[in-house]
């Protein structure tokens, strides 16, 4: 930004100029500067720069103050000599501030003063490009596998990374309820993973490419298969070192059907298309007690008290373990700023039982070629009416080229609710040039 200063009237002056005829007109110096309208702040390297410089023939005194005291600065005010610059380190102190918080610095120069909006990353950089990803209620941790043919954890509360080795190419992973294990489905291969220990007990086979994968308390993995018309869940005991799988009895699955544990963890539910199926797992081989026609959006989740199950469709049911009640109707979930995009769905989404409320993040579809228009924002909705209450913006991704510094809008993809700590953990993704490994998380406080 740009600014001449101010401008003294000149119209008394000429007349007294023009009448005398022996006054000359004094030259009028007028204070100009640059500085820069935002100041990025990355989480790599903790501080941002804002950048004064004085582009005219005078010298001028400026002073900054800040919407808030977790903004410091390396100095406040000063003197600036003509055709003089100077760098002003910023930093943010609280890496919790809400993320709609109002973040700006209030530059005063000759009693005229320009608002700075600070950026700052707050995302945690993932590094690597995730397959498939699950979040440990648990432990508090993203269990994660990724194209470098590791199964990843990140501790949230320490932020400290750990890498696991697989021999296999992962395609999907699945974390037991109590958060201790791990299952990693591969094409004819499930691995079965201590996180504690942070290595793989034991590999076994299955006769299928895995889509998707459960793991139970019990150590048994269900497995859907990749490619297939139709096909029965792959069942496999990991306690024991030799087990061979076993077909589930009932209930054929259609190949890419995603699968899911309920919380109680005596059933599993699988979703493709057009039709959810409900197993029986209690014994360890699982046994179909449901075969329900349903239009899904091919993917689905449950409510923190199991009392519900949401579509990406955003219908609502219910699940019981009483045949009449399960999987009858429940609601609808209306999926807010629909008309501003071609056609949407919803993600991802989790429950806070301490909040009352549903998280989601949506989908977007593209016809061609080129990446849609992504929406990033995390809509919130009251769990007990499914009443749409508000929207949060989700950070860019900052992209640097030549000093000129640019926003992509963020992909969310996974969203988690810790309803010990009144946070959602929102994972995005950003495409664009130099992004290949731009998975992160996003923390954003809820109160």
């Amino acid at each position: 930004m740009k600014h001449r200063g101010w401008i003294i009237s000149l119209s008394l002056l000429w007349i007294a100029i023009i009448f005398s005829g022996c006054h000359k007109l004094p030259g009028i110096e007028t204070v100009q500067y640059e500085l820069n309208d935002t100041v990025y702040i990355y989480t790599h390297s903790g501080n941002g720069n804002l950048h004064i410089q004085n582009t005219g023939t005078v010298s001028f005194e400026y002073s900054i103050t800040a919407s808030t005291e977790a903004i410091s600065l390396s100095t406040r005010e000063g003197l600036l000599l003509a055709n003089d610059g100077i760098d002003i380190s910023v930093t943010v102190s609280n890496t919790h501030i809400l993320n709609d918080s109002n973040l700006e610095l209030y530059v005063a120069i000759d009693n005229k003063i320009d608002t700075v909006h600070i950026m700052m990353e707050r995302k945690i950089l993932l590094n690597k490009d995730i397959i498939d990803l699950e979040y440990s209620k648990a432990n508090n941790s993203l269990v994660y596998v990724t194209t470098d043919r590791m199964l990843n954890i990140y501790h949230i509360d320490t932020r400290i990374f750990d890498e696991i080795p697989l021999f296999y190419s992962p395609l999907c992973v699945s974390i037991s309820p109590e958060g201790t294990k791990a299952a990693v489905g591969h094409d004819a291969h499930v691995s079965y993973v201590d996180l504690l220990t942070k290595e793989v007990i034991l590999t076994n086979d299955i006769t299928c490419e895995a889509y998707d994968i459960v793991l139970s308390n019990q150590g048994w993995a269900y497995v859907t298969p990749k490619n297939a018309q139709w096909d029965r869940i792959h069942c496999l005991n990991l306690l024991e070192p030799n087990s061979i799988e076993e077909l589930a009895a009932g209930g054929s699955v259609y190949g890419k059907s995603k699968i899911k544990l309920h919380p109680s963890g005596d059933y599993v539910y699988v979703v493709d298309d057009s039709s959810v199926l409900k197993f029986d797992v209690r014994a360890g081989l699982a046994t179909c007690l449901l075969d329900a026609s349903i239009t899904t959006g091919h993917d689905f989740w449950f409510s923190g008290d199991g009392y519900r199950l949401f579509t990406a469709y955003g219908k609502v049911f219910k699940t019981s373990a009483s045949p009449s009640i399960d999987m009858t109707y429940n609601g609808t979930i209306s999926l807010i700023d629909a008309s501003l995009y071609d056609g949407h769905s919803i993600a991802w989404i989790d429950h806070s039982q301490t909040n009352h409320a549903l998280y989601m993040v949506y989908n977007t579809y593209s016809h061609g070629f080129d990446e849609p228009p992504h929406i990033p924002y995390v809509y919130i909705h009251n769990y007990d009416n499914l009443i749409y209450q508000n929207k949060i913006k989700l950070e860019p991704y900052f992209i640097g080229d030549r000093g000129v510094t640019t926003h992509i809008d963020a992909k969310p993809v996974y969203l988690f609710a810790n309803d010990n700590d009144g946070e959602i953990y929102v994972i995005t993704k950003a495409y664009g040039p130099a992004l290949d490994s731009s998975w992160a998380l996003q923390t954003i406080k809820t109160n």
